[in-house]
Parts: structure tokens; sequence; C-alpha cells
């Protein structure tokens, strides 16, 4: 009993370790999205942190639609970034607990 016991606390610590390192990674990660016909364009890093933004002399005419196009292109740039989040989350843990569903255990417990 001890020795699963053991295995079971050596595969909490490399998870550990694998999503401190996803972490790492995620920071350096990024995705850029494109709204209002390429009007404006935007880029974040893993951290939902806004790296650049562009803007086109046609959107910076009109203050409402730029400040539209803004929202959008964050919500936008917010939602493709949590997908690639989602995903690699999905492959370490495939990769450290094979058959495990970590969403399914994690929706339990909500």
């Amino acid at each position: 009993m001890l020795g699963n016991f053991g295995d079971l606390f050596s595969k909490m610590q490399e998870m550990q370790d694998k999503l401190k390192q996803m972490r790492e990674d995620l920071k350096k990660e990024t995705t850029q999205v494109e709204v209002g016909a390429g009007m404006v364009k935007m880029t974040i890093n893993g951290n939902m942190q806004i790296q650049d933004i562009q803007i086109s002399d046609e959107a910076m005419q009109d203050k409402e639609m730029l400040e539209d196009l803004l929202i959008a292109a964050f919500n936008e740039a917010q939602r493709k970034m949590s997908e690639i989040v989602k995903e690699k989350t999905v492959q370490m843990q495939q990769n450290l607990l094979p058959g495990v569903d970590i969403n399914d255990i994690l929706n339990k417990l909500q």
C-alpha cells in the first residue's frame, strides 16, 4: 500500500513540475487576431497580456467603432488563447495520467 502512495505522490510532484514548466512556456506563447477586416490586430501572450496592437488609419477616424473593435479583438484573443491553454493542459494530463480525464474530475469538484 505504501508503494502505491509513493507512486501517487511521485506522479503528483511530476505533474506539479510539468504545470510550472507549462506556465513558463505559456508566457512565451502568443496569438494574434484581426477584427474589422484587419482594422485592428492584437497579439496577446499566455498570461492574457496584450503584447501588441495595430490600428489602421481608417479605424482611427471613428472613436466608437474603434472602441468596439478593441473590445472585440481582446475578447477574441482571450478566447483563442484559452483554447491553446486548454489544449496544452489536456496534452500534459494525457502524458502524465493516461486514461484519466482531469476535466471530468475538476467538473465534479465544482
